[in-house]
């Protein structure tokens, strides 16, 4: 799970191939634990979470999107509100990515409901709502946002299923 950090930092300080590096080798790990292991979920979610982001910058959707189908279901799995919810984000980043970005900020606003609050002091969650706004505009970025920080458990979790927001216009 340090490894995933790491990568995060790495790739953020621009050290992109190092970063690409640190990542593989962590997702290579989090494979060798079996299904068995009680700590799969967590780093399996963590992991590929942050390897969804990473590759998203790095111009891989598709390698993204395998890592994001693989991380919601692991960070479900752990019910812990901020594991849950950087699978959230990086759903979130993807939806953008397709071109869906209403989906994207409710997504986000989900995240932030299922870690218990916004998290403004990722980086990633920082770039991302920037993103948004300019895409979207303030007021379309907030209503979005606030819409799915407003669902129930139950709804912003299903609402971070990678599938969710093909769903919706």
């Amino acid at each position: 799970m340090t490894g995933s950090a790491l990568a995060r930092i790495l790739w953020r300080l621009g050290e992109h191939e190092q970063a690409l590096e640190v990542m593989a080798h962590a997702v290579a790990t989090v494979d060798r634990l079996g299904t068995g292991s009680p700590a799969r979920g967590h780093a399996e979610a963590l992991v590929r979470g942050g390897a969804a982001l990473i590759e998203l910058d790095a111009g891989h959707p598709e390698e993204a999107r395998r890592h994001v189908v693989a991380a919601y279901p692991a960070a479900v799995g752990t019910d812990d509100g901020p594991v849950v919810a950087l699978a959230g984000l990086a759903v979130a980043a993807l939806a953008l990515h397709d071109g869906a970005p209403r989906n994207a900020a409710e997504i986000l606003g989900a995240a932030a409901r299922l870690r218990g609050s916004a998290d403004r002091t990722s980086p990633e969650v920082v770039a991302l709502t920037a993103r948004l706004r300019d895409e979207l505009g303030d007021a379309a970025f907030e209503a979005a946002f606030a819409a799915g920080r407003a669902l129930d458990r139950d709804a912003a979790l299903a609402r971070l299923e990678p599938a969710s927001y093909t769903l919706r216009p």
